[in-house]
């Protein structure tokens, strides 16, 4: 069971961290004003002055720090509010929120929270927690070490899933997951299947997988996505995407011409062409997109993820088998999540209570 508690903030800066905070705030209490949020006024109001305050008025507002805190408050709330207007206007009825005229956000009833809004609060989860804003608790020490741990491995595993859910939508495609293969005969089964839905390829017999592809487990790929028609030169392809939340290192994960030459060897005949691509749950500085390009691998990071989960049907999609798996995966993945309890001026709070 994860519990946590919401850091105070050091700054009144309308950021995604601090927006998460608010509409985390939201979700588990049910509705909340900007100014709900924890804040440390002393702090912020210092961070303002020497940050928002034009260096020549900075003395006067120091001696009249009423003032600043007011002026600072007023700017917080009003770009927060810019800032959900922003994500409806990305996420449209996937929004699991609404706000009203009195800068009140209040979360949707259960039954109109869709599978990509509840993906889009995991995903403000992590922001939060990235940022140093959520506090794990529990009775002991051990039992907060315990919900962080479950916390880590759970959105690990969530984000393979809503990533590939949210790629397959934007490109229009059929998915194909790996990650949770875990044993080379399951991915081998896997790979059959692929290769049988396009209606071309042949996969390597596993009696001549070597020692490393029989420990590769998901073959380094977490979802194979099948965009356009088989058979059609030039059209149809297959999208090979790793989905991570690792940080360091981030070379090893982009999906360039050695990670596609490695995935090829499992096959004989390849069904379709390859083509790479990364998700990660955070922005990307330049380099990291640089080398994504250098090697020709599509680069998912927070924004574009959001923008694909403002393409999904309100509904879940049931097209297909494949879309139907990762659905229910993405549920019973979540459903982890959705227990979560939030400890609120010492009440606890639980968004879903069945």
């Amino acid at each position: 069971m994860v519990q946590f508690r919401l850091c105070p903030l050091d700054r009144a800066e309308a950021s995604i961290e601090s927006l998460a905070c608010w509409e985390l705030t939201s979700f588990f209490l049910g509705s909340s004003a900007p100014l709900d949020i924890d804040l440390d006024r002393e702090q912020a109001v210092d961070w303002y002055i020497r940050n928002e305050v034009p260096s020549n008025d900075r003395s006067d507002y120091s001696n009249e720090p009423q003032i600043a805190e007011d002026e600072m408050l007023d700017r917080f709330e009003t770009s927060l509010v810019e800032l959900v207007a922003v994500r409806q206007e990305v996420l449209g009825e996937n929004y699991p929120f609404t706000i009203d005229s009195g800068r009140i956000l209040s979360r949707k009833s259960d039954e109109r929270i869709t599978i990509a809004g509840l993906s889009y609060l995991t995903l403000q989860f992590y922001r939060a927690a990235r940022g140093g804003l959520v506090e794990f608790a529990g009775d002991t020490d051990a039992d907060a070490r315990e919900g962080k741990r479950i916390f880590r491995d759970t959105f690990e595993k969530s984000f393979e899933l809503i990533a590939s859910y949210a790629v397959s939508i934007h490109k229009a495609g059929v998915p194909h997951l790996l990650s949770d293969c875990r044993g080379y005969l399951r991915l081998h089964s896997r790979l059959e299947k692929i290769c049988k839905r396009l209606g071309a390829g042949q996969v390597l017999p596993h009696q001549q997988w070597n020692v490393i592809q029989r420990a590769a487990n998901d073959g380094g790929v977490d979802c194979v996505v099948h965009v356009g028609a088989p058979n059609m030169p030039g059209n149809a392809h297959l999208l090979l995407l790793g989905a991570t939340v690792q940080e360091d290192r981030i070379d090893r994960k982009i999906m360039g011409p050695e990670a596609l030459e490695k995935f090829s060897r499992f096959f004989v005949e390849k069904p379709a062409g390859f083509q790479g691509a990364l998700a990660r749950p955070q922005d990307e500085d330049a380099l990291t997109k640089a080398k994504c390009v250098d090697k020709d691998c599509l680069l998912y990071s927070y924004e574009e993820i959001l923008n694909c989960l403002g393409r999904m049907p309100a509904e879940n999609l049931t097209k297909t088998r494949e879309y139907t798996f990762l659905v229910s995966s993405i549920h019973r993945i979540l459903s982890e999540l959705k227990g979560a309890i939030y400890i609120h001026n010492y009440d606890k709070h639980q968004a879903f209570q069945n």
